[in-house]
């Protein structure tokens, strides 16, 4: 029931709106947030990223430019350039592979591995082995999952709204954390 400690844009001193920093996951397309006045710099994440495969303003695909950066208090982000800032404040969306082991480099979208990380994210740190099982029944299920997390709710909203996606059960007091269900 602990608050998800997503920061906030105003973890940067100047910022457009305040808007929690989202955590991203996998691959899907997220909506940035401005970085900069100008708004030719946009926020992917509130951690380093995979990649960045497309922008696009309005539905239409821009030229850009991605690197994983510090932001003004040197915390780890992810950042795509544009040459110019979107007309009439055109929609940007990103197609991204989010988050990375950080032992590995491996882009995080085994769901078994998704929860464990925002776990970390979120101070409770769990032992790979504990969730090795739910790893290898999502990986020969072939599950993965994709998505970020910018809102403010609670850790346990968190993993319910991904776990529950793909079909699975679990708490914090059971032997493996998760398991899908049913399980045939």
């Amino acid at each position: 029931s602990m608050p998800l400690p997503l920061r906030t844009t105003i973890a940067w001193g100047e910022f457009l709106n305040v808007q929690p920093i989202p955590w991203v996951y996998g691959r899907c397309s997220v909506a940035p947030l401005a970085f900069n006045a100008g708004q030719t710099q946009w926020c992917i994440a509130d951690h380093p990223i995979s990649g960045v495969d497309a922008v696009q303003i309005d539905g239409a695909e821009t030229a850009f430019t991605w690197r994983n950066a510090a932001d003004s208090v040197g915390h780890p982000i992810a950042l795509i350039e544009l040459a110019t800032a979107p007309k009439d404040n055109g929609a940007v969306t990103v197609d991204v592979r989010g988050a990375m082991n950080e032992a590995t480099g491996e882009l995080l979208e085994n769901p078994a591995d998704i929860a464990r990380d925002v776990l970390r994210r979120s101070g409770i740190v769990i032992p790979a082995m504990e969730w090795a099982d739910f790893r290898r029944a999502c990986q020969l299920a072939g599950i993965t999952a994709g998505g970020s997390l910018a809102e403010i709710t609670t850790l346990r909203a968190a993993l319910d709204s991904l776990l529950s996606s793909i079909g699975a059960v679990w708490s914090g007091g059971a032997r493996g954390w998760a398991r899908l269900w049913p399980s045939n």
